[in-house]
């Protein structure tokens, strides 16, 4: 490993492990409404939206993009240097699938 290489998270909040999972922020959950298990109206989903877009949102010229979880450390460092076991998550669009909270 090299003098320049981050060793720790790259923005704040970003990849912490083992974590509990209570205080993990993902989108997973609205996979209840697509599966048919929970109505899109459901005020557990209605909060669950609010606090995903609170905490994983983020606003662009382009439009809103959202993080896949709080503390995604998946991908390279902000300086281009490759992951190494840590790094900085990119910002993905609703219309990209995974992150699609619409």
């Amino acid at each position: 490993m090299t003098a320049s290489r981050r060793t720790g998270p790259t923005r704040p909040g970003a990849a912490t492990r083992n974590r509990p999972a209570e205080q993990i922020v993902s989108p997973d959950a609205l996979a209840l409404v697509r599966f048919g298990l929970r109505a899109a109206h459901d005020p557990s989903i209605l909060d669950t939206v609010k606090v995903i877009d609170a905490e994983l949102r983020r606003e662009l010229p382009q439009g809103p993009v959202w993080y896949r979880y709080n503390g995604d450390g998946y991908g390279e460092h902000a300086d281009g240097e490759p992951f190494d076991g840590m790094g900085e998550g990119r910002l993905t669009a609703a219309s990209e699938g995974a992150a699609s909270i619409a």
